[in-house]
């Protein structure tokens, strides 16, 4: 199979869960082929991750390296893996009758540039690549539940969409002590994120738990400062900002932590998603505090009795708050099996 990834080295947290996709495929004892730039072919090398690459230098060397590739496989379609609407298109167009297009839906694009104000234009002509996709595809990959049934019942795909979560590189590290109230938050520190609502809940928090920390690991640090600023925090000893550099870094960290902050708002953006920052957390055994409507995973955790499901008017109780460690790792590893997504490729190519 060919991993279409150029330019995946701009989006580190895709680009981990692409070579999620990639490992699949090796283990099931396939052929993965990346076709990439110097930049992401070097991030791929760093994650020790073994196999064969194209380097390119651009879209029609792309497409070029692509047409070479598939006139020397000697196979009617060869699976090609495409993971951006942009990029799906010019493949589609001129080369579709070579490959067997795999669509890996990450989001509904137009819907996340809807919600950070881009200029319709440009959002009409993403929903139309996007849309042309979804239905050129010969099997698309959604990342979860809602997503497949999203685009199901708006387009009526006759072909299969399957589903693949966004799994995490991170694992428990054991031996590790778990300190008591501990809570943190991974990631950064956009609108759409919550900060403020996370802040406000915590503050809540540590009136019935005075002794909880919070601890922010995120790469926006000035932002952060200011939200604490304007939360009336900037001087809080329970909360501290941290960088950390990659996966056995961060689940060193979170293997010590109970609780982990993932707020959203309610919008279709964040009802279809995979968010990682969930995979990584539960990986390591850490309890999620999420908001309701986060893809599959609200409704995933309150069936399985966790409390910490934050609906709107929900109060805030210390006895909402229970680690449950053992649990969530037991969730991540039947979320995120990796015989699960290896069968799944077996469906699409052997299909």
């Amino acid at each position: 199979m060919i991993f279409d990834l150029y330019k995946f080295h701009q989006s580190p947290a895709a680009l981990n869960a692409a070579l999620r996709h990639v490992s699949s495929v090796i283990a099931e004892g396939g052929k993965a082929l990346i076709v990439a730039d110097d930049a992401t072919i070097a991030f791929v090398q760093q994650a020790g991750l073994v196999s064969e690459f194209v380097r390119v230098r651009g879209l029609l060397h792309k497409l070029a390296a692509l047409r070479d590739l598939a006139r020397s496989s000697g196979l009617r379609k060869v699976p090609l893996f495409v993971s951006h609407a942009v990029a799906f298109g010019p493949v589609a167009l001129l080369l579709g009758r070579r490959f067997k297009l795999i669509y890996w839906c990450q989001g509904v694009v137009a819907a996340e540039m809807r919600l950070s104000g881009d200029r319709w234009h440009r959002i009409l002509a993403m929903h139309l690549l996007e849309t042309y996709a979804i239905l050129r595809a010969d099997a698309v990959l959604a990342v979860s539940t809602q997503m497949a049934n999203y685009w199901r019942g708006r387009l009526s795909r006759k072909s299969e969409v399957y589903v693949v979560p966004c799994a995490p590189r991170t694992g428990i590290i054991p031996g590790i002590v778990r300190r008591p109230m501990s809570f943190c938050y991974v990631g950064g520190a956009s609108p759409w994120q919550c900060i403020g609502k996370m802040l406000e809940i915590f503050q809540k928090i540590q009136e019935c738990a005075p002794d909880c920390t919070l601890t922010v690991v995120t790469r926006d640090v000035d932002e952060f400062r200011s939200e604490l600023q304007r939360a009336g925090l900037a001087n809080s000893h329970s909360i501290c900002i941290t960088t950390l550099n990659g996966a056995d870094e961060l689940s060193d960290f979170l293997s010590g932590i109970e609780f982990g902050f993932l707020l959203r708002d309610p919008h279709l953006v964040n009802a279809v998603s995979s968010p990682i920052k969930f995979g990584e957390y539960i990986s390591c055994g850490v309890t999620p505090i999420i908001s309701e409507g986060i893809g599959d995973y609200s409704e995933i955790l309150r069936n399985r009795g966790f409390r910490s499901v934050m609906s709107e008017g929900k109060p805030i109780m210390c006895e909402n708050f229970l680690a449950r460690p053992d649990d969530a790792l037991l969730l991540a590893k039947q979320l995120f099996s990796a015989e699960a997504c290896r069968s799944t490729y077996k469906s699409i190519i052997e299909g």
